[in-house]
Formats: C-alpha cells, sequence, structure tokens
C-alpha cells in the first residue's frame, strides 16, 4: 500500500469515528471524542478597571452556566453589590461600633459566583446568627474583595490604592492566597464572550490595557441571554470540546499567556524560610504580599492566612504540606493566625471528600463551601471570645449553628 493509500485509509477511518461518536453522543448524550461543553454569562456586567484589575457592574446580577461532558455543573445567579464585589451585602467605608470588621482577599474560591451563597457571605450569616443569640460578645463582619483569577498584584493594588484609603477595618484574611499567581484581569468588551488574561505586570491605564493587553487575552466564556442558556443546558447539538480545548491551548500558547502564573520549578525544604519562598517564587511575588502584611503589622491590623483545599489535593501529603510550609515561613517574620482549613477536609473518607466538588470542575460545590463556613465560623468566635474576654474556650459548632 502506497503512503498516499494509507493516509487516505486514515482519514477516512478517522471521519467514520468521528461521525459515529457523535451519533453516540446525540442520542445518548455520551460521547470520548465530542462532548456538550458549555462556560456562559447571560450578560457583559464584568470590565477592566485600572486599579483593582476587575471590577463588576454595581448591583449587578449575573447568571453564570457551565456544562462538561453533558453534565450540568452550575447554573447560578450571582449579586455585585454596591462596590461591584460578589456579595450580598453592600460595603459601607465606616464600620458599625463596637464590630470587628475583616477584609478578605482570595480568588474564585472565595468570590464563589457559582455558588448561591459563597463561603464569606455563608459565614457572615453563621456569626450574625450566633451574635444575635447572645454566642459572641463582639460582632463580626466580613468584607470579601476576592475576584476570579485574583493574584498577587490585584491584591496589593487593592489593598493601597482602594482599601486602606476608603475602609475601617480590624484585619485582613488571606484565604488560599497562592504566591506564584500573577495580575489577572476579566473583561467583557464585546457582546459576544468574555475575555481574560493573566500578565507578570499591570497595565498603566486604559489606553496602555487596550493597546498592550487586550489583544493578548482570550476568549473564556460566552455571552447568551437566558432563552439561549435554558435551550442549551436542556441539550442541544454537542459542541467539540476536544477540539476546542486543543484550539484553546494553541491560542493560550501563541498569545503569550500562562495559565498557572510563573510558579518555579522544584519543592521548598523542610522548615522554609522567608529566603525559600524569594527563591522558589521570586522576589516580586512574595513582596506583594509581605508589603501588605507589613502594613497590617505596622498599624495592629491581625492577620489570618486560612489554608484552603483544593479537589487535586485528596491524598496528595506533599502538596498540602508545602501549604503548611509556606504559611510556617511567613508566620516566621509576621507572626500570623493561622486557620488550617485543609485539615478537616483532610479527615474525610475520599467518598465524602468528593462528594464536596462539583463532578466536571474544579471548584468546591455548596456542601464543600458550606462546610468550610462552618468551621471559619467556629475559628472566628473562637477568637472573638478569647480576644473579648480573656479566654480560651471555644464556641462550640453547635452553638454557631443552632443560634
Amino acid at each position: 500500500m502506497s503512503f498516499r493509500s494509507s493516509i487516505f485509509t486514515l482519514l477516512w477511518t478517522a471521519l467514520w469515528v468521528f461521525v459515529f461518536d457523535m451519533m453516540l453522543s446525540i442520542v445518548f448524550c455520551r460521547s470520548r471524542i465530542i462532548a456538550f461543553d458549555l462556560s456562559c454569562y447571560n450578560g457583559a456586567h464584568v470590565s477592566f478597571d485600572p486599579v483593582i484589575g476587575t471590577r463588576w457592574d454595581p448591583n449587578s446580577e449575573t447568571r453564570t452556566t457551565r456544562v462538561v461532558h453533558n453534565q450540568l455543573q452550575y447554573d447560578n445567579i450571582f449579586h455585585a453589590n454596591n462596590c461591584g464585589y460578589i456579595s450580598c451585602r453592600d460595603f459601607t467605608f465606616e464600620k458599625p461600633p463596637d464590630c470587628r470588621r475583616y477584609i478578605i482577599f482570595g480568588d474564585s474560591f472565595t468570590a464563589g459566583g457559582y455558588l448561591e451563597t459563597n463561603w464569606p457571605d455563608r459565614t457572615q450569616q453563621l456569626l450574625d446568627r450566633a451574635a444575635s443569640g447572645g454566642v459572641l460578645p463582639t460582632r463580626i463582619q466580613l468584607y470579601s474583595f476576592a475576584m476570579d483569577g485574583g493574584g498577587n498584584q490585584n491584591n496589593e493594588e487593592m489593598f493601597f490604592k482602594e482599601i486602606v484609603p476608603r475602609y475601617q477595618f480590624d484585619g485582613v484574611v488571606f484565604a488560599g492566597i497562592e504566591l506564584h499567581k500573577d495580575y489577572f484581569f476579566i473583561h467583557q468588551a464585546r457582546s459576544d464572550a468574555a475575555y481574560v488574561g493573566r500578565f507578570e505586570s499591570r497595565p498603566a491605564n486604559r489606553a496602555d490595557f487596550k493597546k498592550q493587553f487586550w489583544p493578548r487575552m482570550w476568549r473564556t466564556s460566552q455571552i447568551l441571554n437566558d432563552t439561549a442558556i435554558d435551550r442549551r443546558v436542556r441539550g442541544a447539538v454537542p459542541g467539540l470540546y476536544t477540539i476546542k480545548a486543543a484550539a484553546k491551548w494553541a491560542r493560550n500558547t501563541l498569545s503569550g499567556q500562562k495559565n498557572q502564573g510563573t510558579n518555579a520549578d522544584g519543592e521548598l525544604p523542610d522548615n522554609a524560610t522567608f529566603d525559600d519562598l524569594v527563591t522558589k517564587y521570586g522576589p516580586e511575588a512574595v513582596t506583594r504580599v509581605s508589603r501588605i502584611m507589613e502594613f497590617c503589622a505596622a498599624n495592629d491590623k491581625r492577620m489570618i492566612f486560612a489554608l484552603l483545599p483544593r479537589k487535586t489535593d485528596w491524598g496528595n501529603d506533599r502538596r498540602w504540606s508545602e501549604q503548611h510550609q509556606i504559611v510556617r515561613a511567613l508566620d516566621k517574620r509576621f507572626n500570623l493566625d493561622v486557620f488550617d482549613g485543609i485539615s478537616p477536609f483532610a479527615a474525610l473518607t475520599e467518598e465524602n471528600f468528593r462528594s464536596k466538588w462539583f463532578t466536571h470542575d474544579g471548584h468546591w460545590n455548596r456542601y464543600g463551601a458550606d462546610f468550610f463556613s462552618v468551621h471559619f465560623a467556629e475559628f472566628l468566635a473562637h477568637d472573638a471570645k478569647s480576644s473579648k474576654n480573656g479566654e480560651s474556650k471555644l464556641g462550640t459548632r453547635q452553638e454557631i449553628l443552632t443560634h
């Protein structure tokens, strides 16, 4: 058989496999080569912000939907408050009397637009219930400035240019901050899709963003009206998932984008120091976090580092150990309070652990977020009791949940 005939036979076979797989995917909604994949919003409600990177339209409601391999992962409507952050509560610059206010930094796990109630709002509900029931001696207020994909440079710019000049606060919660994440933003300048970008530096202004950054951003989610979303969720002709994934990878590679930031290779040594963090992640990445911590230390602001689990961490002791090492290294210099949000998840059976995450999405579902919320509310309740009364007695989980 000639080389030309071999190529023809291969292509003909591939075509029949493709057609057969498409028929199966349409009839049974199952496929290995083709699968219905959808990630979308129902409107263009977010855009580049020169201060923080990404800001949602204040007081907007946005539907976000994701279907992977023909399975609905989430279909949720989230609220952006008066300041353009994902929260069911509006923000005020002045804090109420007899109240302890914490600023929360985090990524999509904390922003939680895919959940009816993200974990900061859920924790706030538990704390409010405990305060009204007399369990807490001091009101605790949580303001989440978390954003999807948010990096350390986003947090630094936000902290010194927006939070410090405007907001009264008593402490900062770093929720699962990853040192390797660079500057990130989402932009919906076009009516058909949302575009994202992650870069080592931030735009100097809107003109710089439009000229230097916007052309290198990549499309991540469609923008569809509610009728179109409903139709797609109910089951339309499957999309070419594998081909789309390959096209996305090629587009990101050619545009110079980095999906995972600039995390250096190699593991942290045992008993890692601050200098070890600088060596691994680079001085700029570590300095962005340390500037915030230095400000807090100098101005008597409490610092809490909350460890968050990841779906891929199950059974990966090295990964969990490394997160603890990062916190210990920072703690040696800044005397942090640490909330270990990983251990409660690590203590679960594998089946129970898996039940707290979406099937084909890396985020936790409402069961995972609520599970974290209960433990974090317990941590803050203990913190309030100890600070107010000089006691070490912990407000029990049952008190927090039932009052």
